[in-house]
């Protein structure tokens, strides 16, 4: 099936780029198989889990396109700017990979 996953310009190029292989959201879009476009570039989704925000900043901060756990937070706390950064908040982490 094919979902709709929004990304912001930057994290559209890193993807497209090879430098992001995940991104973690509030809520899950869609299902391992589960296929989207990036700037039409076709995507599938190969694993969703959900994991405390902590856990994603400090060690998956490289997967999700940033140089740093600092970088990452910076990022979320200005897309989520009306809730705090929380650590111990679940998020769904979406992983995929380029379809050739």
């Amino acid at each position: 099936m094919m979902v709709d996953i929004p990304f912001r310009d930057d994290m559209k190029k890193a993807s497209l780029e090879g430098r992001k292989c995940c991104t973690s959201r509030n809520s899950k879009y869609g299902h391992p198989g589960d296929t989207f476009l990036i700037d039409g570039q076709l995507f599938v989704i190969k694993k969703i889990s959900k994991m405390k925000l902590d856990w994603i900043t400090f060690r998956y901060f490289k997967e999700e396109g940033f140089n740093s756990p600092d970088e990452f937070k910076a990022v979320w706390t200005e897309i989520h700017p009306k809730a705090e950064y929380d650590p111990d908040h679940r998020v769904w982490t979406h992983w995929y990979e380029m379809v050739a």
